[in-house]
């Protein structure tokens, strides 16, 4: 017997005894439904304390977290409320207050979640993101480091420069000069 059909089996016993029985009890002395018994568990760490620097690791961290965890997640106000709670600190801290004050006064400025992460996008991220990546990448070279660690760092400054379809031909120059001693 697995470890899943040891737990399930006390709950699923008692669900088999009891089915068929017309159930006169209380709503507190009810059998519970096991399927909601044992809760999913995401192994995703929670997004750290954002005070407004290194916003994409906070973007990246939040996003995981609420796609890893979904059923914690019910509607886009209770998304945005648990990315707020991490914003205590700095100009994060300002900008959550302001946020939140708005949208206790007038509930429709919770808006949806893919608004509220377009609004942090534009108050935290980096405006000149695409020109520092483009940056990097000119500037980047394998150096000492491992093959897999410099693709991973090229690709990385690639994506966040905007080079996806139709710059091959640049891309492939970049290449050649970094890998070039």
């Amino acid at each position: 017997m697995t470890l899943s059909e040891s737990v399930h089996a006390p709950v699923l016993a008692q669900a088999d005894a009891t089915a068929g029985t017309t159930n006169t009890a209380t709503p507190s002395s009810t059998t519970p439904d096991p399927t909601k018994l044992i809760k999913p568990h995401s192994h995703v760490s929670k997004p750290a304390e954002f005070n407004g620097t290194d916003f994409s690791k906070f973007r990246r961290a939040l996003r995981l977290y609420v796609d890893a965890n979904e059923v914690t997640f019910p509607s886009d106000k209770v998304k945005v409320q648990f990315a707020l709670s991490f914003m205590i600190s700095g100009h994060a801290s300002v900008w959550a207050e302001n946020f939140t004050e708005a949208a206790f006064d007038d509930p429709a400025k919770w808006g949806t979640w893919p608004e509220f992460l377009k609004k942090l996008e534009l108050s935290f991220a980096d405006p000149n993101e695409k020109k520092h990546a483009q940056e990097e990448l000119n500037s980047l070279r394998q150096g000492g480091l491992a093959a897999e660690e410099f693709f991973q760092c090229f690709d990385m400054y690639r994506r966040k420069a905007g080079y996806d379809i139709g710059y091959d031909a640049h891309l492939i120059l970049l290449l050649e000069n970094a890998l070039c001693p």
